[in-house]
């Protein structure tokens, strides 16, 4: 091989990965501009949606929402969606915003005025993880991963039992094992998979419970001390009755 020819190859092999490196570098640039935008229009969306949200707080609210008040809350955060900041939700935070708005609609079909306290825990619990969910797209609070290992309240083989009645749920995530005893059975998902659906970056699960003849899908959101189990979805046209929410209180399993 000439000196020539042995110059141009190596001229023409700079070149090409003076090129690739240009790429890879300019790609990166833009991507970081691209989050960087992103993240500042999220901000921006996302404080009035966290205002919007302060209704289901959990401290220092004197009582459960009147049914008045979540019907506004849904009418709000649906105008948010369209108006403000439906374009910059995650896929993430989206399930858990349009859990929120399942919620909603849900416990407000009843013709109660005012919320049962339990079905008041189920919203505020769907509230908090979407507001979790919030700060994990933005970064404020560097809750990355999603939720930690360490706190993950389904680590654990736990016991809850259901307050004034005999039912007892006992979740067991290393074994994918979901229990639940009493009048009420549980049986398959949605899917068909022949075992409950679990969420674990939501820390949830979905199956479908039998109770008297009757199949209700319910969806149970495992929080630190205890399992709040809701009506999972909300269908247009539904004429079913659906029923509200229970909230489970973790004990000794040998009680």
């Amino acid at each position: 091989m000439s000196a020539l020819a042995a110059s141009l190859i190596t001229l023409v092999a700079t070149a090409a990965l003076a090129i690739v490196g240009t790429y890879f570098t300019t790609r990166r640039n833009l991507e970081a501009t691209f989050d960087t935008s992103l993240r500042d229009l999220r901000i921006d969306a996302y404080k009035a949606l966290w205002k919007e949200l302060e209704a289901l707080a959990k401290y220092a609210r004197p009582e459960s929402l009147a049914k008045r008040e979540a019907l506004e809350l849904a009418a709000t955060l649906r105008v948010w969606y369209f108006e403000t900041g439906g374009l910059f939700l995650s896929h993430r935070t989206r399930q858990d915003y349009f859990a929120l708005l399942d919620g909603l609609e849900t416990v407000t079909s009843s013709g109660e005025k005012r919320l049962r306290a339990e079905d008041d825990e189920f919203l505020r619990v769907l509230g908090s993880r979407l507001r979790t969910g919030m700060t994990a797209d933005v970064g404020t609070r560097r809750t990355f991963p999603f939720r930690e290992t360490d706190r993950d309240p389904a680590a654990r083989r736990r016991t809850f039992g259901e307050p004034g009645g005999a039912g007892r749920l006992v979740v067991a995530r290393g074994r994918r094992r979901f229990l639940l005893f009493g009048p009420r059975r549980l049986t398959l998902t949605s899917e068909g998979l022949g075992k409950t659906h679990w969420e674990p970056e939501r820390t949830a699960f979905s199956a479908r419970v039998t109770e008297q003849g009757s199949v209700d899908e319910r969806v149970f959101l495992l929080e630190s001390t205890h399992v709040v189990e809701g009506p999972k979805g909300w269908r247009r046209g539904a004429t079913e009755p659906r029923r509200g929410s229970t909230i489970w209180v973790e004990r000794d399993p040998e009680s």
